[in-house]
């Protein structure tokens, strides 16, 4: 009985990380192609973000995640958008973060892989890191190693590992192959 009480926790706790979002495809686009234009915005391109034949698939992903579709999209992982320099990777993943936020549910937090070697050695791989939703743009692009109170330490490595353990939730952009990050990081 003592099990099956612990077990039941672990699955009550596990619907507190994982928010599902009850908004009709129409206004999810609306407010996807808003908070992506406002992401152009503030990186001083006032443009519109069109929803086209090249990223509609994913963005028909993001809404089948955000509602909790399984069949479609596993709700469970977190994700990484991987593509070439420019392709619009990080305006639709931070757009999308920026918009579960606003709904007010989950905050995710965004951050340069650049920043986090910074962040890592002031405060090292704590608590907070592994637990907040984070969103990391440009993995790949940060040093490998930092020191904290001399000693190396992989900050994305060791920060993505934790979270993943935690069960965090995790969304990343990345302009490196599978392949090259796996040999970067480890398969994980």
């Amino acid at each position: 009985q003592k099990a099956k009480k612990e077990l039941n926790l672990l699955r009550e706790n596990n619907k507190l990380k994982r928010v599902y979002y009850n908004v009709l495809r129409s206004d999810f686009l609306e407010l996807l192609t808003i908070e992506c234009e406002k992401v152009l915005v503030a990186r001083h391109q006032d443009c519109k973000f069109v929803i086209d034949d090249k990223n509609v698939h994913m963005i028909e992903l993001l809404y089948d995640y955000m509602i909790g579709k399984p069949e479609k999209i596993n709700p469970n992982k977190g994700i990484m958008l991987g593509g070439s320099i420019g392709c619009g990777k990080t305006v639709l993943l931070k757009g999308f973060c920026n918009l579960v936020s606003s709904l007010g549910r989950k905050s995710i937090t965004n951050v340069h892989s650049m920043q986090l070697a910074s962040i890592v050695a002031e405060s090292g791989v704590n608590e907070r890191l592994i637990k907040m939703p984070m969103f990391i743009d440009d993995i790949g692009k940060e040093n490998e190693s930092v020191k904290n109170y001399g000693t190396d330490v992989r900050p994305l490595t060791e920060l993505i590992a934790m979270r993943y353990d935690e069960g965090s939730w995790t969304f990343a952009t990345t302009n490196y192959k599978i392949s090259t990050l796996k040999e970067k990081y480890t398969p994980h």
